[in-house]
């Protein structure tokens, strides 16, 4: 049996069901990571990342971007934590969820105040893939008056208060859960600090954050590529563009990888954003032209089309 192609067959069928029903993601979620585990290593080459292939194969972005995310943030944070001897008091299995806690309003960031044998946390993180699903949280924060983050501080699902975290319905992406987080006056065991220099925290939050730019785009065309497999009127005329895009952001892509690796200069990776653009709005007036025959579940991932508006076009 192809087990990949019969994965990805199975994803694109239930994408419905699982956009709409929350209880569907675990057993979805566990047959990716068992066969994908969410690395950035040379056991996949830069074409054949599972992220991309989610997207192209079965149209599920929702799950490639929560891939990237586990892949080049947080997994990569476990494995700093691991090369300084550190490590986290919880199990990281290829299943297990952590989410990024960074994106705040920055008049009025998170702080941190450590008080006797605990740390006391207040503010607002407006945006967490992985939300509800998650294990764990890695929550970025700073001291009272600091005008950078400075603490990277480790938070078990379990410790949250119940009514801390909030789903959020952001009109994209439904097949994986996102939140919001409100931390009032929350007190934490002091260990829970992650013993990681500010400067540290802060360059491999902004090189990683660079890579998951670059690999969410990369998902987002192989989305287009799903999308216009669908549109037998414009496939074949977009087939080599689409083609063409696609190599030349994975040429810019591996490059950057292979420089993080290497812990050389990071640079953000170039993408014809006027060429995808284009292709975007080919696939949108096509839909929108024969829209009578559209099935739902093709309609439904025509707002994850959308997401491309977040990088800037």
């Amino acid at each position: 049996m192809n087990f990949p192609g019969e994965m990805y067959r199975a994803l694109d069928e239930s994408y419905l069901q699982r956009s709409a029903d929350r209880s569907a993601f675990v057993p979805a979620w566990g047959k990716i990571t068992e066969a994908f585990p969410p690395v950035l290593s040379s056991i996949y080459t830069i074409d054949k990342l599972p992220s991309f292939q989610l997207a192209r194969e079965s149209g599920d972005l929702g799950l490639a971007v929560l891939w990237i995310v586990q892949a080049a943030l947080i997994r990569s944070l476990v494995q700093v934590l691991h090369s300084r001897g550190l490590s986290l008091p919880q199990r990281v299995n290829p299943e297990t969820i952590g989410s990024l806690a960074h994106s705040e309003d920055n008049r009025n960031p998170v702080t941190a105040v450590e008080r006797g044998e605990h740390v006391v946390i207040n503010g607002f993180k407006k945006y967490i893939t992985g939300g509800l699903h998650s294990d764990f949280i890695f929550l970025t924060a700073r001291k009272p008056g600091e005008e950078k983050i400075s603490l990277l501080i480790h938070i078990p699902l379990e410790l949250l208060p119940g009514e801390a975290m909030w789903e959020l319905s952001i009109g994209t992406l439904t097949t994986t859960s996102h939140a919001s987080l409100t931390l009032q006056d929350v007190r934490l065991p002091k260990s829970s600090v992650i013993p990681l220099e500010p400067s540290v925290i802060r360059k491999h939050l902004k090189v990683q954050g660079m890579i998951e730019r670059g690999l969410i785009v990369q998902a987002y065309i192989g989305l287009l590529m799903y999308m216009a497999g669908k549109a037998e009127g414009i496939r074949d005329t977009l087939h080599r563009e689409m083609e063409t895009l696609l190599f030349d952001h994975n040429s810019s892509l591996a490059v950057q990888i292979d420089a993080a690796h290497a812990g050389a200069s990071v640079t953000p990776v170039s993408t014809d954003i006027k060429g995808l653009s284009a292709i975007v709005n080919t696939i949108k007036k096509y839909f929108s032209d024969c829209k009578d025959i559209q099935p739902p579940a093709l309609i439904r991932r025509f707002d994850d089309l959308n997401l491309f508006s977040m990088f800037g076009a």
